[in-house]
Parts: C-alpha cells; sequence; structure tokens
C-alpha cells in the first residue's frame, strides 16, 4: 500500500546501490565480475547499511541529511578556535556538496549546491568570507551571470533538483 505521510530508506557507505522492484528492495552488496579487473572486489569488504524511517512528507523528512552523515561522519579535532561557519543556508533541502578552489591561477572558491526534495527553492547562502565578486557559472565554471552579495548573503533560487556552481571572489 503506498502512503504519502511516511516512508522509508536503506542508507549505505558503499558504491554499489539498491533497487527496488514492486514491494521489495534488493542490496547490491559487491560486484564480482571478472572484467575488466579479474581481482575486484576479492578479500575483505567492510560497509555499513542502516534503515531510516520517517513520518510525514519526503520533503519533511531529514533522510538526505541522515545519508550524509551516515557517509561523511563528522571530524572532530582539538583546538582553540570558537564554533562558527564560513557558509550557512537557511534551507534544509540545499545541500552544499563541494568547496574547491578554482580552476586556474587564481584565489577564487567554487561552491556546487542542489536541491535534494524536489521543490522550488528560494534562499539565502551566508558566508563570513570578505567576498568581493559572486558569478554563477556551469559545471565547467565558465561564465553565467553575475549575483548580487550584501554584506555576505547571496539570495539564490533552485527549481528542483537543480546543480548551481558559484564562483566567488574574496578581497585581496
Amino acid at each position: 500500500m503506498l502512503e504519502e505521510n511516511r516512508g522509508v530508506a536503506i542508507l549505505n557507505d558503499c558504491k554499489y546501490g539498491i533497487n527496488v522492484l514492486g514491494n521489495s528492495m534488493n542490496l547490491t552488496l559487491l560486484k564480482s565480475s571478472l572484467a575488466p579487473d579479474p581481482t575486484a572486489d576479492k578479500g575483505i569488504q567492510n560497509f555499513t547499511y542502516s534503515i531510516f524511517y520517517w513520518t510525514g512528507s519526503f520533503g519533511d523528512s531529514n533522510v538526505v541529511h541522515e545519508g550524509y552523515e551516515l557517509n561523511s561522519p563528522v571530524l572532530v579535532l582539538p583546538g582553540a578556535a570558537a564554533e562558527s561557519s564560513i557558509f550557512s543556508l537557511d534551507a534544509p533541502n540545499i545541500i552544499l556538496e563541494t568547496l574547491k578552489p578554482a580552476e586556474g591561477d587564481t584565489k577564487d572558491m567554487i561552491l556546487r549546491m542542489y536541491e535534494s526534495k524536489r521543490s522550488y527553492t528560494h534562499c539565502t547562502l551566508t558566508t563570513t568570507l570578505p567576498v568581493q565578486k559572486v558569478t554563477q557559472t556551469d559545471m565547467l565554471e565558465r561564465f553565467q551571470a553575475e549575483l548580487t552579495v550584501k554584506r555576505g548573503k547571496i539570495d539564490l533560487s533552485f527549481r528542483p533538483f537543480e546543480v548551481k556552481t558559484l564562483r566567488l571572489s574574496l578581497q585581496q
């Protein structure tokens, strides 16, 4: 029976997946093919699977964040710095997936975000960095549009499942 206000997900930390056919969820644990690598998947294998269920709509669930927490656990190191975030988003369905140096000989940074729950979303990205200029680029970091940044805040709009790439130029 299909019901809108509850759901279940199988989370994993593996490279293989899960398929659903009818009311059956099937896990692919190992590939075990002989070509192109006859030694693939031989030896000891370690993996984690977990079941996450929720009541309410998929859009209100925390399933995407649970998947990230399983695959990218928080690394805590001793230090004297206070707690703070360099970036924050005010919409929980927008995922900041990538932060990396821009291609080429530059000090610019690339941020890649996506909408994770099939929803049109308006949100604000806030940064504590001294951003001078923000441009939206394609995945190859080619210019698409200049965006407005005011006091570290950048207003963004996402279509369902849209991926956005931003190039931040910092004040020197």
